[in-house]
């Protein structure tokens, strides 16, 4: 790809110009595949070419961007539209395509057909014929006029396109030119052409894959314009941002825009409290907050309203989450987002019309809810998932307050908000997606992470033939000084880039910054492309993102030693271990000899930092059943000492308790009970009671601890009797949001299974000790909330409780702290040694977790020994608890 991108010197100096709106002029069909259902596939061109779906097997499909159409390769499916608009002289096709593995052997798969009936003339057509996945293009008057331009790989996106002009074509792969040439006999469009098929009279020869972002122009784009298609710009439509994180004050600031709100009666703010953050708590009285009259919706007619509620039920009033209203009045109100005072529906609307309404609320939990106005159609998002969709148009009061939690004390919401944004634009699934997402971003990136250049060729020989200066390694683009730069030979005539191992671990990356360096602003990358591994820093690489750097393409050169200022975002779900970034053009690659870049930030969602230094007391005993001398557990405790923690290790010390004890217990930062501890040795006499009491946080490894025993020999923190030795190793997060998950990569747990089971992580390491791990009966944690359960059976594996909340009804135990149930650490099992015929005993507590296990429980250890308003925002999930 990189050979036509480095050919941009004269396109630089116009890019802020002409490629920004490029895009849409001329364009005559834009068919995005966006939708979720139904047979119309919309033309986002404002042409009215829709086309309409014809066939078996087509599905709509998660896309290249956005959404796409999935064609099942069935011979007599594809879309077909009109074709006004498009013209004899000159024209483009463009599409993203994945094709399906295997391929079916049908006597042709088409990316777009156009021909005059009868067929076999004038002939616009991308297509592989039945033998082969090599891209072929009939063009005029011939089927086969370039044929076996290029293989196409499978299960991976390529970006394909098509231009015509006056008798010579040319066609594109990923962006570059890869074949051109002369036609004649193409002097008549016809009426409708197929996306996804041949175009004749009676289509037959269908795609196999996903199609995606089909655009068709009515002249034919300069390789600069294709280029650009690959990098199209971001949605930038979002015109309020109300974190909600303040601590003080009577001011809810807007982080992107001038609509601070002003708050009213006597809302509280929650400083650690919130879904992501902090949070707004309003008493369902007379608490709002005003954030002036200022209409989202002026300049677009369109709107996306997204925040994350918790509620706290009803009150006999209906309530208010966010409007654009200043009273009941039909004439006083733009649109609103209400609950029901009689059921707790909610309800997007404006007073005279019904608008759209869905289920209620879940009392005492976070849940996002986000909904979309494109013109005409609502949609409201529940969780990420579209839960119903209607009609709407909205009132006539365009110069109503903008509202939070209710309106002058109308409609007082009961419950608490946070991160509150308004969009001029109706996002689509993965923008909402992303949105709830919205975790703050910190670079992940550090000096001393391992890194390498791409390509990897070291110092150079001295003749510029490759590699980079000894001082300009590639280990300094990291290294937090903008004086320094990494600087490689080959950068103005291929792509060039460097891969790296962030120390922090897995990590959701989603945005990029990057500074220029000290000279010579040919030298500056224009385009980036950063791609994630889990397999090594070698790779095998998997594109995330890749997009132009618009202040450093800009007409005027982009300041020295300054980093970017316009943001580099996009959608990434997917934690990874290894990044590679990747500059496929510099600014002058005829003036250049060189790429360079001073700095490179990759900004993503890290795991949660504990405190250093805390004081952790980790109660065990002095058992050693495989006799190796050492105490069975002593990987627990040398981890935690590696992590930077002062442990109080004193064995069987704590089997009994005295007042003493119970002030030392609750003058620590943390306690963690060890797998090794044995339940039925913690409940003499008052026992249980006083160590549910302690005010310290503790996390408990041991199942056993967590019964309702009918012995009474254990804590009642789950109203079960039940445990279970199993060798399962898959946890699913019932909680995905949960800060235990931050930086942990989760995934479905079988691909090739529509319906397998999704936020799926190995935690446990199955060939440490036994491979055994006891867990607790049931998925019911009470008054707690369960975060994760074994994949493939309903039992608790982690879960937590909130400080002074009764466990379950009718327990009878307190939790004086915060409480979480980690199940982890070997149980043991007893055999028969075949040589010595001696009874033997595996380790127990042993600590059995993965990579990504240990960041769980780093980030279990960091999240109780934050402040205790953080664990707010973890509540129940509907079906589980």
């Amino acid at each position: 790809m990189c050979r036509k991108m480095i050919c941009l010197v004269s396109f630089v100096f116009v890019l802020a110009l002409v490629l920004t709106n490029f895009a849409q002029a001329d364009l005559i069909g834009y068919w995005r595949f966006d939708e979720s259902s139904g047979i119309i596939a919309a033309d986002s061109a404002g042409r009215d070419n829709d086309g309409i779906l014809f066939g078996d097997q087509l599905e709509w499909a998660t896309g290249r961007f956005g959404g796409a159409l999935s064609h099942g390769g069935l011979w007599d499916a594809g879309v077909e539209f009109p074709t006004t608009g498009m013209s004899t002289t000159a024209g483009t096709v463009a599409m993203w395509a994945l094709l399906a593995d295997p391929q079916p052997e049908t006597e042709g798969r088409y990316f777009f057909g156009h021909t005059t009936q009868p067929q076999w003339s004038n002939r616009i057509q991308l297509y592989m014929d039945e033998s082969n996945n090599l891209l072929d293009v009939g063009l005029g008057n011939s089927h086969t006029h370039d044929t076996d331009i290029m293989e196409l790989p499978m299960e991976e996106w390529v970006h394909v396109a098509l231009t015509w002009d006056s008798g010579n074509y040319v066609v594109y792969v990923n962006g570059e030119d890869i074949s051109s040439g002369a036609y004649v006999g193409l002097s008549e469009i016809h009426p409708i052409a197929n996306i996804g098929n041949d175009g004749c009279s009676g289509p037959y020869e269908g795609f196999a894959g996903l199609l995606d972002e089909v655009r068709l122009y009515d002249h034919a784009l300069n390789a600069d314009e294709i280029l650009y298609l690959l990098y199209p710009e971001p949605i930038e439509c979002l015109i309020a941002h109300w974190k909600l994180d303040e601590i003080e004050g009577a001011i809810a600031y807007d982080s992107v825009g001038d609509n601070d709100g002003i708050l009213y009666g006597n809302p509280i703010w929650q400083p650690m409290g919130g879904m992501l953050g902090g949070a707004l708590e309003f008493d369902g009285d007379d608490d709002y907050v005003d954030c002036g009259t200022f209409n989202p919706s002026e300049a677009t007619g369109q709107l996306s309203i997204c925040l994350w509620a918790k509620w706290n039920g009803l009150n006999g009033r209906y309530q208010g989450l966010i409007g654009k209203r200043n009273s009941w009045n039909v004439n006083n109100m733009m649109w609103q987002l209400e609950t029901s005072h009689i059921s707790g529906h909610v309800m997007f609307e404006r007073e005279g019309y019904a608008g759209v309404s869905v289920g209620i609320l879940t009392e005492g939990d976070w849940e996002h809810w986000c909904v979309t106005f494109d013109g005409a159609t609502a949609i409201i998002y529940r969780m990420g998932e579209e839960v119903n969709r209607g009609a709407f148009s909205f009132g006539s009061k365009t110069d109503a307050q903008v509202v939070l939690g209710g309106s002058n004390a109308a409609n007082p919401f009961n419950g608490a908000l946070d991160d509150v944004r308004i969009y001029d634009c109706a996002l689509n699934a993965a923008e909402i997606l992303a949105a709830m997402e919205g975790v703050e971003k910190v670079d992940v990136t550090a000096p001393g992470d391992a890194i390498q250049g791409v390509p990897n060729d070291g110092l150079h020989d001295g003749s510029r033939n490759f590699g980079w200066w000894r001082w300009d390694s590639p280990d300094l683009v990291i290294d937090n000084d903008v004086t320094t730069k990494y600087l490689h030979f080959k950068g103005e005539t291929e792509t060039t880039g460097f891969q790296v191992t962030p120390t922090s671990g897995a990590t959701i990356v989603t945005g990029l910054t990057l500074t220029t360096a000290n000279d010579f602003p040919a030298r500056d990358p224009i385009a980036f492309e950063l791609s994630g591994s889990n397999e090594s820093i070698d790779g095998p690489y998997e594109l995330i993102a890749s997009d132009y750097i618009v202040d450093f393409a800009q007409a005027e050169a982009w300041p020295r030693l300054t980093m970017n200022a316009t943001p580099i975002s996009f959608d990434n779900y997917t934690a990874y271990a290894h990044y590679q970034v990747l500059f496929p053009a510099v600014r002058d690659a005829g003036n250049a000899n060189s790429m360079q870049i001073a700095e490179v930030e990759l900004l993503g969602i890290s795991s949660l930092s504990a405190p250093a230094g805390a004081d952790i007391i980790l109660v065990t005993e002095a058992i050693d059943w495989d006799m190796d001398g050492l105490r069975d557990d002593h990987s627990l405790e040398s981890f935690l000492v590696s992590e930077g923690h002062h442990v109080d290790v004193r064995p069987d010390y704590w089997k009994t308790l005295d007042p003493d004890k119970i002030d030392e217990l609750n003058a620590a930062d943390l306690i963690i009970f060890s797998r090794l501890a044995w339940s039925s040795r913690y409940d003499e006499g008052d026992e249980t009671t006083q160590w549910n009491l302690l005010t310290t946080p503790l996390l408990q490894m041991n199942s056993h601890f967590a019964r309702n025993h009918e012995l009474e020999s254990r804590w009642k923190w789950v109203n079960s009797g039940v445990k279970a030795r199993t060798p399962l190793i898959y946890a699913q997060a019932v909680n995905p949001h949960h800060p235990i998950f931050r930086g942990v990569p989760l995934t479905v747990f079988d691909p090739s299974n529509p319906d397998s089971p999704a936020n799926v992580v190995q935690m446990i390491d199955p060939l440490v000790g036994t491979g055994h791990t006891s867990f607790i009966g049931g998925t019911d944690m009470g008054n707690g909330h369960l975060i994760a359960k074994p994949v493939q059976m309903d039992m608790g594996w982690i879960a937590e409780w909130d400080a002074g909340v009764e466990f379950y009804e009718g327990a009878g135990q307190y939790a004086g702290g915060r409480r979480m149930l980690f199940c982890a650490g070997t149980q043991e099992i007893q055999f028969v040694d075949p040589d010595t015929q001696e009874v033997m005993t595996t380790a127990q507590g042993e600590l059995n977790l993965t990579a990504e296990g240990l960041q769980m429980f780093r980030n279990a250890i960091a999240y109780l020994l934050s402040p205790e308003s953080t664990r707010a925002g973890t509540g129940a999930i509907g079906g589980w608890n």
